[in-house]
């Protein structure tokens, strides 16, 4: 078996259009969740508070990047997006109209509270659960709660220096790794593979073909490293 590994740098509702149609055997995407909120120039937290598209705006990219992960994933195969209660219902909307089936939204439990302490703290995000056709997480018979639709994982909290971009919402692999290691196509290469594809990074989309990796930005700059893997034998 031969593999060859691509990686790809630049718009994502750009680059999407170079990935063929049903070639994708799972989708996990973290996209902006548009907060509203401006950053000073030069802040380390620049790529968590510049973050601000008008409705339509927001509304024209998740329905651009749901419409292109429609198209690239592979029938009978799963779609997962991390939103904010912002972001919830427009990426609902946008995956419904796309074509996915919706199935759940699992509420991450941070554990420890974010910011906002005026509004009551953030302490949960939503990760939505949707298909292409049919498709069924390899999560029975867990000790933990991945069987549930509430997770309960501490976030991250490491404090970057002054001088490190820093995002907010950064993701732990302890939570990345799960949606990836849960599909049945992908028990035993998860388990091999994801630490060193994720390492400082948060993923957007991983499959069988492809595992793919982002630092949390504004959709304008995102890093996806292509997995392809050739074999000789038919799937």
């Amino acid at each position: 078996m031969r593999t060859k590994e691509r990686l790809l740098l630049g718009d994502s509702t750009k680059r999407l259009a170079e990935i063929e149609d049903a070639s994708v055997d799972l989708i996990l995407t973290d996209p902006p969740y548009n907060t509203g909120m401006t950053a000073k120039s030069g802040t380390r937290l620049t790529h968590f508070f510049d973050d601000r598209y008008s409705p339509e705006e927001y509304r024209t990219l998740a329905r651009t990047t749901a419409r292109e992960c429609y198209r690239i994933l592979k029938n009978d195969r799963g779609c997962y997006v991390f939103v904010n209660w912002r972001s919830l219902g427009v990426w609902l909307d946008a995956l419904a109209t796309a074509g996915f089936r919706l199935k759940n939204v699992i509420v991450w439990d941070k554990i420890i509270h974010g910011l906002n302490h005026q509004n009551y703290a953030h302490t949960h995000e939503f990760l939505i659960f949707a298909a292409k056709g049919r498709f069924f997480p390899r999560n029975q018979g867990t000790a933990d709660d991945q069987s549930r639709d509430l997770w309960h994982l501490r976030r991250e909290t490491r404090q970057a220096r002054a001088d490190e971009f820093h995002h907010e919402t950064a993701k732990p692999i302890s939570l990345v790794r799960r949606p990836i290691e849960l599909d049945p196509r992908f028990f035993s290469l998860a388990a091999a593979r994801i630490a060193n594809v994720t390492q400082g990074h948060h993923p957007l989309v991983a499959s069988d073909d492809c595992l793919a990796s982002r630092r949390k930005k504004p959709a304008s700059r995102v890093r996806r490293a292509r997995r392809v893997r050739r074999s000789t034998r038919r799937d």
